[in-house]
């Protein structure tokens, strides 16, 4: 629920350029506006989560990618834990869950 979630926002002046949830140790919900993609927004948000994070004694993040961002996760440093079958209405969906351990940072 929203209520659990913490969302993170990426703005440039007054627009919104990006958000990214963090439920639990999850990730979701990452998000970049279509106009600014491949500028390093995505980036940006997901290195400021992950100090959040780590500075909350998180020691992994989790996150469940689609097949199209799977690479991308991998090159921002999360492994592949195992591949699942989402089924939405009846319809399975291939995506990864993928987990990247933290440097925790302490006090």
């Amino acid at each position: 629920s929203l209520q659990q979630r913490r969302i993170f926002c990426a703005f440039e002046g007054n627009e919104l350029i990006g958000t990214v949830g963090l439920e639990g140790n999850e990730l979701v919900g990452l998000y970049i506006k279509p106009s600014r993609k491949k500028q390093g927004i995505g980036g940006m948000l997901l290195a400021h989560v992950e100090q959040y994070a780590a500075a909350h004694q998180m020691t992994e993040l989790k996150l469940t990618a689609i097949p199209s961002a799977k690479i991308y996760y991998q090159h921002k440093g999360f492994e592949v834990f195992q591949e699942v079958l989402t089924v939405v209405d009846g319809v399975e969906f291939p995506e990864t869950e993928m987990v990247k351990r933290l440097m925790t940072t302490h006090s």
